[in-house]
């Protein structure tokens, strides 16, 4: 009877897919509990003789099942208490994750899930804070609650900071940023008012600490406080702190340089700087060196830039004082103004190589046939005033091309003065001589500018084909051709 009325009852109104689940893991609990499992029923579920008749009642309810289980009441209520801890953990589970979702876009609702979601009440902090009437007590009401709810909350801290600067409690504002950034070096607000009250105070080595933090972590923050770095260099111990800090090399190192190199106003900074580097473990890079050589020639500081340009590279040796320097194209083009500065341009090809049909090694340029605007080969000289012949050899194959490639010297400069050119290539060649004698004035141009060019005076003539060679560059006076000429050091 007791099966057949509980049979109509579950026809009457069955179970919703919950009730069923909730049912299913309530015997799993109390098979735990029992230390049994269902899959030592099933092992039962056919007799030997034949299949077990089927009961056309229903599935047994919770407590009829649990009686005829035998199961203990210790057993049962560790049952249910395992049941409990995993429905709470699954609660809070999806508490905790509603609330972070939440905690920014609506931190309310957020609240509303998990009352004391840390992330939640630092966004309704911060948002008062933000606003310029802002009530500075709830602000700090809630950056505490936050901090009791997750002591370890160091964005909390900072927001107690910034209220207590608000309130004019700067000891307690420099403590509790102060705190803040020891627990973590990643929050770009906190290094970035630490970076800034150090500076106001002149400790530049610790403001620099700061904003190397600040730049791992937010490196958008370098463009905008480049002026405040630029200004540790208007005072000795600020330049001092910012080439010590520079020399351990940063990452950002590269970024910094470059920007001071073109844009710092007091070229004697800008030097003092440099030098501070070249004594350092890290010397200024290729590229580093470039910026700085570029503003020097960019200032007409000619000299000093190649002075400084040895000083960098002194396993050059005595090779340094040819003109052209690498001339015979042994060692690599780097870029840097006083060896070959070449740039890559679409439709040619530049590329120093072993030499075709001749000894050592030569700079080869293949061309694709496109309309090439080409002047890309260049290096800066230092000559005396003075006669001087350019010399070399050059090699040509099927070079099409309706007026021809040249070498040509000029004074540097923004007006770019021509002193001489070599005579024209085009067509096919084998390894030849050739030369072209020019003067250098006594008056602007202290420096000169040697150049491979196409000297196109119309687009049709900027069509090119093919492939040249050049080896063994030498610039000789033209009296003394046994003498080399030596750049001009100042002394």
């Amino acid at each position: 009877m007791t099966t057949a009325g509980h049979s109509r009852r579950r026809s009457a109104k069955p179970p919703s897919d919950f009730s069923q689940r909730l049912l299913d893991l309530l015997r799993t609990v109390a098979d735990i509990a029992s230390g049994k499992s269902h899959r030592g029923r099933s092992r039962h579920h056919h007799r030997r003789g034949g299949p077990e008749p089927r009961v056309p009642s229903a599935r047994p309810g919770p407590a009829e099942w649990i009686v005829k289980r035998k199961i203990g009441v210790t057993r049962l209520a560790a049952g249910f208490a395992l049941f409990l801890v995993l429905a709470w953990i699954g609660w809070r589970i999806a508490a905790d994750t509603a609330a972070q979702n939440l905690a920014v876009s609506a931190p309310a609702e957020a609240l509303s899930w998990m009352p004391g979601a840390a992330a939640a009440l630092d966004q309704n902090s911060q948002a008062e804070l933000k606003k310029p009437d802002g009530n500075i007590e709830a602000a700090e009401g809630w950056a505490r609650e936050a901090l009791r709810a997750r002591p370890l909350d160091d964005y909390a801290l900072f927001l107690l900071g910034i209220a207590a600067e608000r309130r004019g409690d700067a000891n307690s504002a420099e403590t509790l940023m102060q705190e803040a950034g020891a627990r973590t070096w990643r929050n770009p607000g906190t290094q970035l008012w630490l970076f800034e009250h150090a500076a106001k105070r002149k400790d530049f080595a610790t403001a620099l600490r700061h904003a190397d933090a600040l730049f791992r972590v937010a490196p958008t923050f370098l463009a905008p406080l480049f002026p405040a770095i630029a200004a540790f260099t208007v005072e000795p111990k600020g330049l001092q702190a910012l080439g010590d800090f520079l020399a351990t090399s940063p990452p950002w190192r590269d970024w910094m340089l470059l920007s001071l190199s073109a844009r710092l106003y007091d070229k004697s900074h800008l030097d003092q700087l440099y030098a501070l580097l070249s004594q350092s473990k890290h010397p200024p890079t290729v590229r580093e060196l470039e910026a700085y050589l570029d503003r020097l020639i960019k200032d007409g500081r000619y000299e000093l830039a190649y002075r400084t340009w040895r000083q960098a590279a002194p396993e050059q040796g005595a090779a340094a004082n040819d003109v052209p320097y690498n001339g015979d194209f042994k060692r690599p083009a780097d870029g840097l103004p006083f060896n070959w500065s070449i740039a890559s341009i679409p439709g040619a090809d530049v590329a120093i190589v072993p030499a075709e049909g001749s000894k050592g090694r030569a700079l080869r340029v293949q061309f694709s046939g496109a309309r090439v605007r080409f002047a890309h080969i260049q290096q800066l000289v230092l000559l005396p005033p003075g006669h001087y012949r350019l010399t070399g050899r050059v090699k040509a194959d099927n070079l099409e091309t309706s007026r021809g490639l040249w070498w040509t010297v000029l004074c540097a400069g923004k007006a770019e003065v021509t002193l001489g050119n070599t005579d024209l290539v085009s067509g096919n060649l084998p390894w030849s001589e050739f030369h072209a004698d020019f003067v250098v004035p006594e008056e602007k141009c202290k420096a000169q500018i040697v150049r491979l060019e196409l000297p196109a005076r119309i687009a049709s003539e900027q069509q090119i084909e093919g492939q040249v060679w050049y080896q063994d560059l030498r610039i000789v006076p033209a009296r003394q051709s046994t003498e080399k000429p030596r750049q001009v050091i100042a002394q």
